[in-house]
């Protein structure tokens, strides 16, 4: 297991976290009430795109279609997240069909970017980014909990991501997705303690994309990870257990839904990695 962070990474973490919540506070400032509430969560994928840039380098042009080209996937999804999010300053919301083609066009981006075409992997991985995008979508719709719940389970996730590199000792994976960690926090505080920005679909597709990206990454290559990631990916159902118990523990003892998140996380996330942990005891060739 190699050291956590170096000062180098832990200072331009530091600077990735305090970009976020300057650009969030600029984009809110110069689009104003309106345009500003539902533009501001691109300083998410605006920030990630950078940090990726700092730790990976200057991306190849034309870029290439394989696991490498996070960053390029990355910029792309925000740029198709942040013109939808500028469609939705008249319009709202979309329809729910349109969000699951939107989802669907999206997922199949991530699958044939990092694929560089279609394989029999394909529908479990576009099956997969479906899952992980339909629950971040289904929370921050959800009145009871919003955008500021659908910040903080991608902070828990890309925790766990960073965690399981980092038992993995594979640091590149292990600085992205701490880095992506770092990066939600700083627009989770904007939305604390009311929610003030919409988790619109550049957050969605940028951070939520990079974040299974970055999964597939890990699971190339060390095939043995697979099951701590479906463990993992438990979190994005945090919100179902956490209306079952509160509609259980009501009339004893009332726990908030951001309370109740945080405690349903914390076992998907510790039994993540302890499986990670066996995983790298006993890895598969």
């Amino acid at each position: 297991m190699s050291t956590l962070l170096d000062t180098q990474i832990a200072q331009v973490l530091v600077l990735s976290f305090l970009g976020t919540l300057a650009l969030t506070g600029l984009v809110c400032l110069v689009g104003r009430k309106k345009s500003g509430f539902f533009m501001a969560n691109a300083s998410v994928g605006i920030t990630y795109a950078w940090f990726c840039g700092f730790i990976l380098g200057t991306p190849d042009f034309p870029p290439e279609f394989n696991n490498t080209a996070i960053l390029s996937a990355t910029a792309c999804l925000l740029v198709f997240g942040a013109i939808l999010d500028f469609s939705l300053i008249k319009r709202k919301k979309f329809p729910q069909p349109i969000v699951i083609m939107i989802i669907l066009i999206s997922g199949t981006i991530i699958t044939v970017w990092m694929r560089s075409g279609i394989d029999v992997w394909s529908l479990p991985i576009l099956l997969g980014w479906s899952t992980v995008a339909i629950s971040l979508h289904r929370i921050s719709s959800n009145k009871a909990f919003g955008s500021g719940n659908s910040t903080f389970l991608l902070v828990i996730a890309s925790l766990g991501t960073g965690i399981i590199a980092w038992i993995s000792d594979i640091v590149v994976d292990r600085d992205l997705a701490f880095g992506l960690c770092a990066i939600s926090i700083g627009f989770f505080l904007c939305n604390c303690p009311k929610p003030r920005f919409y988790f619109g679909y550049s957050i969605l597709l940028a951070g939520g994309g990079s974040l299974y990206i970055l999964a597939l990454r890990l699971v190339e290559q060390m095939p043995s990870l697979i099951p701590a990631f479906i463990i993992l990916a438990f979190i994005f159902f945090a919100d179902v257990s956490s209306q079952y118990v509160q509609n259980s523990l009501k009339l004893i003892l009332p726990i908030p839904n951001s309370i109740s998140l945080f405690i349903l996380t914390l076992f998907p996330l510790s039994l993540a990695t302890i499986i990670a942990q066996i995983a790298n005891e006993f890895p598969i060739n």
